[in-house]
Order: structure tokens, then C-alpha cells, then sequence
């Protein structure tokens, strides 16, 4: 995986991650409920093994049926 690949990958998941965060609303984690933590916490999960795998494409990780 050549570096512009791996700075294309980071910049999309960045953004996609700030929209999910965006619609998700601003909480403290004091105040998030179970299911908001764990969907934070998986959000980013495959944002990460997006980022890093090369056998997964960017489109596995922005399609959303």
C-alpha cells in the first residue's frame, strides 16, 4: 500500500467519522447510553481496519444499505 493510498483511506474515514459523530449528537461519555458506546466504539473499529486493510475497499466501509 503505497502512501497516498493510505492518506486518501484516513481522509475519507475522517470525514465519514465526523458525519457519524455529527448525527450521532455530542455527548460525554458519562452521559452516553450502552448502545451509543458501543456504536462509538465499533464506528471506529472499522474506520481503523479500513484504513489499515488492503483487501478491504473504501466503498465496504461508506455503503450503507
Amino acid at each position: 500500500m503505497n502512501i497516498l493510498e493510505i492518506v486518501i483511506r484516513v481522509a475519507i474515514s475522517f470525514l465519514v467519522l465526523l458525519v457519524l459523530t455529527r448525527i450521532m449528537g455530542r455527548k460525554e461519555i458519562s452521559q452516553m447510553t450502552f448502545f451509543n458506546f458501543v456504536s462509538a466504539i465499533t464506528i471506529g473499529t472499522l474506520s481503523g481496519a479500513l484504513v489499515t486493510d488492503q483487501t478491504l475497499s473504501m466503498g465496504n466501509g461508506v455503503d450503507v444499505k
